[in-house]
């Protein structure tokens, strides 16, 4: 007896079919203007993941050539076909794990390392364009900058800007990879945002009690930031182009993972004291604006010994407990 969970619904597929259609004229499009890979990257993911989290692969699996297929047509080489492919592919990986009902952790920690080798492949295919590109973009930059010198009153926010990407890009070899590592996880938990979001809203099955602010990284990850200061405290005291790239590189990576923790930590504070929701996005609204967005990076760290969500919802217990002994004994007097 057969039990595939995936009939063919013809008009399912046919639906899918036409989205697969306005995904290709979309990147056929935006790929004559250098922006091909971003919005492959950003779109062809989620369709597949949705399928296979919805058990229904033949679509997702259908994605596939699709990908290539319009990377052939834009003229882009096989080892961009096979490249966008795979970036595809991690749609797969995210979708068969909620399928699967993998807790989110392990899921995030999958399509990371899946959307890593792809990226890595990327980067070893085109290192030379790569490098030339962040070459180019910083003497744009310094153009930019001695433009914004010479006026008759330069913005100092705007100089200031400037500065900081002429000083990136002159630091490219220290950081790119870094960057590079930064935006793979930025970008997976993102792509694993949306369709776990997207799956509460259709009401399909997820991870009993599992919840996307409940993710953080294991304890033994503090060793790579131990470790990675003190390369950077050795390169400080003897200079040496290896420490220099690796500790950088691993530092800039790590942050991002736990500026996430402490981005999911002051979620679920927000949560427990039930700020409402459009308090809760004015308050990072001002981070932003503030600049204070990289301190969460220390709080999702000293996470490690801290506890942080152990100590709010045991500060929220206590205040709950405290408001209906208060309220009990005012309904008694």
């Amino acid at each position: 007896m057969s039990t595939d969970p995936s009939p063919p619904y013809p008009a399912l597929f046919a639906a899918f079919a036409v989205l697969a259609l306005v995904l290709t004229g979309l990147f056929l499009g935006l790929g004559q203007f250098g922006m091909g890979i971003p919005l492959q990257g950003a779109v062809f993911p989620l369709p597949t993941a949705l399928l296979m989290a919805r058990r229904m692969p033949w679509g997702a699996y259908g994605l596939l050539p699709v990908a290539a297929l319009a990377a052939a047509i834009g003229g882009y080489g096989p080892l961009d076909g096979a490249l966008f492919g795979g970036i595809t592919a991690t749609g797969i990986v995210l979708g068969r794990s909620l399928a699967l009902g993998r807790p989110y952790g392990v899921v995030l920690t999958q399509v990371t390392l899946a959307l890593t080798i792809v990226t890595s492949a990327g980067l070893m295919f085109h290192w030379d364009a790569w490098r030339a590109q962040a070459i180019d973009a910083r003497h744009e930059a310094e153009e930019q900058l001695e433009a914004i010198q010479g006026a008759s009153e330069p913005s100092q926010r705007e100089e200031a800007r400037i500065e900081l990407v002429v000083w990136l890009y002159g630091h490219w070899d220290a950081i790119g990879l870094g960057l590079a590592g930064a935006a793979v996880v930025l970008a997976s938990f993102g792509m694993l945002a949306l369709v776990a979001f997207w799956l509460g809203l259709t009401r399909e099955a997820r991870p009993p009690g599992e919840r996307l602010r409940d993710i953080r990284p294991p304890d033994a990850l503090v060793w790579p930031v131990i470790g990675a200061g003190l390369l950077w405290l050795a390169h400080a005291r003897w200079p040496d182009a290896g420490f220099h790239v690796y500790s950088w590189n691993a530092l800039i990576v790590l942050s991002a993972i736990y500026w996430l923790n402490g981005l999911l930590i002051t979620i679920h504070a927000l949560c427990v004291y039930k700020v409402r929701p459009f308090v809760r996005a004015l308050l990072f609204v001002a981070m932003a604006y503030l600049g204070a967005l990289p301190a969460l990076a220390p709080v999702g760290l000293f996470d490690t010994w801290l506890d942080f969500r152990g100590r709010i919802d045991q500060a929220a217990a206590a205040r709950d407990g405290a408001q209906s002994g208060g309220g009990g004994q005012d309904g008694g007097s």
